[in-house]
């Protein structure tokens, strides 16, 4: 009995020495940024970002940040609207204080002035970062904006956008509250032109005006009007590509368009955009399993092509100097279709079996979206009424068919398809009323109404013989309200 409690004890012991080597310490990184002029950086973002992590932080206003992660090797990289972008590799082991760090300002001039004016307000409830006719944006995207406005980290790789780390952001434009999420919603992003736009607010909190299950707070972007009569726009191509065999090339193609008209006290705009790209990735992998007499020989083929359009159509009119009405209809596709081809060999022992198969996949995504509302200025602090109409409608199309071919010792194939459509449909009325006493002190109130409607219809067969059986236990229809 002795023995045992003594061997679990050194058992105990022995795991609580070796616990601590398997586990990331957590260090601080801290540091201080600055420009020429020796003056704190405020409201810049920091991040840490290695191929498995990713840590934020914001600047304050003394320029100082201070960020907790694990050890490891990291890419360093701050941004901030007027500066140049500072990236640095990093290998951090313990707390570490890379003192201070000096951004290059972006001088911008137009003709004999340097443009150097304040963009970002910090107010108690949000950040407001003006962008109106600021040239230090142009030339970017919507999603490069929102990567340097404080506290906002888009990730692109992991399609995520979110406000201090938290997730569940959402965003709105001109009052409208997007449907889009993830890597749909950065495309989007990508399609804007921040000359387009006026304005962006950043509320960690997302205020009584918003649904309750909006849990990472929201961005606001507001879109620039014309003010003055006339019609002005852009139009504007990107193409890049990579030689090689025909199933095998890679490229990819985005052109633009956009477009805003006032005639006294109508005012129009549109947005186009289409973007198509090819991807062709190519994997070998080779393992010998050393326990056991086991290899395995594997090779793919895999080209990716994707097509997205965007239709973005909209107008305003000003009933009189405080009152306004609007109307938006946005369209968008999306087409992705993927194809895999795998040669496998797996030996075990005097055993062999080679593989082959080929997996085709399609998904379909449509957005049919309209909205309409009315807004009343109600004081020059600000304060407004506001009533929108919205709805909105995606439908899913995925599609997936594999054949495998087994040779050797064992022989066999194996055929199926899937299909999985998905309807959703989402009707919203909503009337704000914020009343604003000051730049400090608002009251909100507000009602909505909303309905959505789903449908879903999964569909899943194998191949036997020369005829498709359903697989009952995967298939199945669905429909909510």
């Amino acid at each position: 009995m002795k023995d045992y409690i003594h061997s679990n004890y050194l058992l105990i012991l022995l795991l609580s020495a070796l616990l601590p080597a398997n586990v990331s310490a957590q260090v601080q990184v801290s540091g201080k940024l600055t420009d020429e002029s020796k003056q704190p950086v405020e409201f810049a973002n920091i991040v840490l970002q290695s191929a498995d992590d990713f840590y934020g932080a914001v600047s304050d206003g003394q320029g100082e940040f201070s960020i907790r992660a694990s050890t490891g090797n990291y890419a360093l990289k701050i941004s901030v609207i007027g500066y140049e972008r500072f990236e640095k590799e990093l290998s951090i082991r313990e707390d570490t204080n890379l003192g201070e760090i000096a951004l290059t300002p972006l001088a911008i001039e137009i003709g004999e002035v340097t443009v150097k004016a304040r963009r970002t307000v910090r107010r108690s409830d949000r950040f407001v970062i003006n962008l109106a006719n600021d040239p230090a944006v142009f030339g970017k995207t919507g999603s490069d904006v929102l990567s340097m406005s404080p506290g906002v980290f888009v990730q692109e790789r992991d399609g995520t956008i979110s406000i201090n780390g938290k997730s569940g952001t959402r965003v709105t434009v001109n009052g409208r509250l997007l449907h889009e999420q993830g890597a749909d919603l950065i495309r989007y992003l990508q399609t804007l032109r921040a000359e387009d736009i006026q304005r962006i607010e950043i509320l960690p909190t997302a205020g009584a005006g918003y649904d309750a299950d909006i849990t990472g707070g929201v961005i606001s972007i507001m879109l620039r009007r014309l003010r003055d009569d006339g019609l002005d726009g852009s139009a504007g191509v990107s193409y890049s590509f990579a030689p090689g065999a025909p199933e095998e090339s890679v490229f990819s193609l985005r052109p633009s368009y956009s477009m805003n008209y006032r005639n006294n006290r109508l005012g129009m705009y549109a947005m186009l955009n289409y973007n198509e790209d090819h991807i062709f990735e190519h994997a070998v992998e080779e393992t010998d399993f050393t326990t056991v007499d086991r290899s395995i020989r594997s090779n793919s083929d895999m080209p990716l092509a994707r097509r997205t359009e965007q239709v973005r159509i909209g107008g305003t009119y000003d009933l009189d100097a405080r009152q306004s009405v609007g109307l938006e209809l946005y369209v968008s596709g999306d087409l992705q279709k993927n194809r895999s081809r795998t040669g496998l060999m797996e030996t075990t022992e005097t055993k062999r079996t080679d593989i082959t198969s080929v997996y085709e996949g399609r998904n379909m995504t449509a957005n049919r979206a309209a909205s309409a509302n009315y807004i009343l200025q109600i004081d020059s602090l600000g304060s407004l009424f506001k009533a929108l109409l919205d709805y909105h409608r995606n439908g899913t199309d995925n599609g997936q068919d594999y054949r495998a071919e087994y040779r050797g010792y064992m022989s066999l194939d194996s055929v199926y398809r899937s299909n999985v459509l998905t309807q959703n449909s989402l009707y919203a009325a909503n009337a704000d009323l914020e009343l604003r006493f000051s730049e400090h002190t608002t009251l909100g109130a507000g009602l909505k109404y909303s309905r959505s409607e789903m449908d879903n219809s999964i569909l899943f067969e194998y191949l036997k013989g020369t005829v498709w059986h359903e697989n009952v236990p995967y298939s199945s229809e669905n429909a909510f309200s």
